[in-house]
């Protein structure tokens, strides 16, 4: 009599549900467009035609250019300002919309992987399927720490996003690990809830961060759906 098989699916999908991958592919809706706008703006704009009293401002007493002199602190200073707010903009957008989503990618494929060789499990009981597949997640997942570790986040803004991103992929792989063993010890059903829990619990600080951050910039975007 084939053994009843461990509902290793099931674990698998709830703990899918949460997904980084909601999160790393972000539609962004204005951010880029509004980043290329600014540039043509800063590059494109027209020289204003001088008015009809340039000549006199010219000839003006010196007495009468003293209180213009006097902004030029503050205008450095908001120039600074303004350089600095777009240099973090434009980090985050490449950290969120061009680095994050190529590990997604690659996210995606290992789960169809690992999803291919779970589906042989649940429908004729392969155990050796299931487990080959998903030592082939966990160690891909491991790959997947590696290269989050190494994007750079030089901000202070960037480091937690970038800190949690990585703590999410670590649980994911993780919680593979638990249901690997679960094929043989199906007591560790709940503790591969428990994973998942925690799991499910990063990527909402993740979320929040992201959200939290592109509101900051003006940023709008929409998650993309589960895949």
């Amino acid at each position: 009599m084939m053994e009843e098989p461990v509902e290793v699916w099931s674990m698998l999908n709830h703990a899918w549900k949460k997904s980084l991958l909601p999160v790393l592919v972000l539609l962004l809706l204005s951010g880029c467009g509004g980043m290329k706008a600014e540039e043509a703006n800063s590059t494109d704009a027209k020289p204003q035609e001088p008015d009809a009293g340039a000549s006199e401002k010219e000839t003006a007493p010196k007495e009468q250019e003293a209180p213009a002199a006097s902004t030029d602190g503050n205008d450095s200073m908001n120039k600074g300002e303004k350089e600095e707010d777009t240099e973090g903009k434009a980090q985050f957008m490449q950290f969120i919309a061009v680095s994050v989503p190529a590990i997604g990618q690659q996210e995606m494929a290992i789960r169809e992987k690992v999803q291919a060789g779970v589906d042989l499990y649940e429908m004729n009981g392969d155990k050796e399927a299931a487990r080959e597949a998903l030592d082939e997640g966990i160690s891909e997942y491991d790959s997947l720490v590696e290269q989050a570790e190494s994007l750079p986040a030089e901000s202070d803004e960037l480091k937690p996003v970038k800190e949690e991103l990585v703590n999410g992929f670590k649980l994911y792989r993780d919680t593979l690990d638990l249901i690997r063993k679960a094929i043989d010890d199906p007591s560790l059903s709940t503790k591969v809830e428990e994973k998942t829990l925690e799991y499910g619990e990063s990527v909402e600080r993740y979320r929040t961060l992201v959200d939290d951050i592109s509101k900051e910039y003006g940023i709008d975007y929409e998650l993309a759906p589960p895949s």
